[in-house]
């Protein structure tokens, strides 16, 4: 476990605790974290999937001692299910929400009814104050590996530009900048290797601000990456944090990935030891894995890193801008479709109850009568919710696409 010596140096751990309501063995997962993280000497921990208000409770009262300073990130339904514990005192806060973030009428997901976004705290260290953001993106709810057949990937490319544009706008000059969360994407996504290794669609502030722990820490990264004056063991195999051999919860036909991570400033920063935390059972009599992920934490100092990143050719980066526009503009002409389609059954649906309100005039009461009056309410309530989707809510979703489309066209 990586803990912090003197003022010149930051430790941070980013955890997904799968705090869900109906997660499996949440109450005794969420004990022992607390009882885990009560004993460790991070600067900073943020937890995504904090989603109920007592496990919240649970953990800020077990960390006091060692983090008194902590907010949990509040917004939409159900909340952002995001927390930041500090040993360090929070001079500030802002949340920033997705602008797509899932589908209402996916109820069983949930992400639509969650607050996911962006949470910005500015920690005031000893050292230097500490621009801290912290997210949880959408989830891939396909049993295929990340970014494969997946109808949320163009939300989840959305996502991940807008939250590395927002802190390029929201970081404080001078401040040192950590990004921890569950991206849902791994490093070796096309997507994720674009925008943040090669900043598609960033802007001038953005683009080249933050470098990714992973490519200092070998696994697998684009072999793009200049790691010839890396004081990191790039000889290691390639590190996970999500459906882990030995993890309680894992899916036999799920391949491991890495969808957590922690970016930096190395302008700011140099990433001096990368481990992986809460990994083994919450007891040694127990079966049962702390949670469905691990935990990834990272020990910086306070010094420019002399690891530098290269950049794509422009070639190259144009074609990939390209394809993700003409992507999102598929995407866009779906909802079209889906619309179209919707609002002629929701037509149909109305027509049928004005027909049934038409055929009731002469219908005695009774059997015919009682089975009428359901097809009725049937039928008129199906044409109001179509409308209601059709016209309200995929207006919305297609609206904010096709802004998308005009912001990263520009890069074009």
């Amino acid at each position: 476990m990586r803990m912090t010596d003197n003022n010149k140096q930051l430790s941070v751990l980013t955890f997904n605790v799968w705090g869900l309501y109906i997660s499996k063995d949440r109450i005794k997962r969420i004990n022992a974290i607390a009882d885990y993280l009560a004993t460790t000497d991070y600067d900073v921990i943020g937890l995504q999937e904090l989603w109920v208000d007592h496990d919240y409770g649970v953990i800020a009262k077990a960390l006091k001692p060692n983090y008194p300073y902590t907010h949990r990130f509040s917004y939409g339904i159900v909340g952002s299910g995001l927390a930041v514990f500090s040993k360090h005192p929070i001079k500030s806060l802002h949340f920033m929400p997705f602008r797509l973030n899932g589908k209402p009428v996916n109820v069983h997901h949930g992400d639509w009814y969650a607050g996911k976004g962006v949470g910005h705290a500015v920690i005031e260290h000893e050292s230097i104050d500490v621009d801290l953001f912290i997210t949880h993106m959408i989830a891939n709810y396909h049993n295929t590996n990340i970014s494969q057949k997946d109808p949320y990937d163009v939300h989840r490319e959305c996502q991940l530009v807008d939250m590395l544009n927002y802190i390029s706008q929201s970081r404080t000059d001078g401040n040192a900048v950590i990004v921890t969360g569950d991206f849902n994407l791994q490093p070796t996504d096309p997507i994720y290797d674009q925008v943040v290794r090669k900043g598609m669609f960033l802007n001038n502030r953005a683009r080249g601000l933050l470098r990714s722990v992973w490519d200092d820490h070998h696994v697998g990264g684009a072999p793009d990456m200049d790691r010839t004056n890396s004081t990191m063991d790039n000889t290691k195999p390639s590190r996970h944090t999500f459906n882990l051999p030995g993890n309680s919860y894992s899916k036999a036909k799920k391949s491991p990935e890495c969808i957590d991570h922690i970016l930096y400033d190395p302008l700011k920063l140099t990433c001096t030891g990368l481990s992986l935390e809460l990994e083994g059972m919450i007891d040694k009599d127990s079966l049962i894995s702390y949670s469905d992920h691990c935990g990834l934490a990272a020990t910086f100092t306070f010094e420019r890193s002399s690891v530098h990143r290269q950049h794509a050719d422009l070639v190259t980066y144009d074609k990939m801008s390209g394809y993700y526009v003409q992507k999102a503009l598929k995407y866009s002409n779906d909802l079209k479709n889906q619309q179209s389609f919707l609002q002629m059954i929701g037509t149909v649906a109305f027509s049928m109850f004005l027909g049934i309100i038409f055929t009731c005039s002469g219908t005695s009461r009774g059997y015919v009568f009682g089975l009428k009056l359901l097809l009725l309410m049937s039928f008129f309530t199906l044409s109001v919710l179509l409308a209601f989707y059709a016209n309200l809510w995929i207006n919305f979703e297609k609206n904010m696409v096709d802004q998308v489309i005009a912001e990263w066209s520009v890069y074009l």
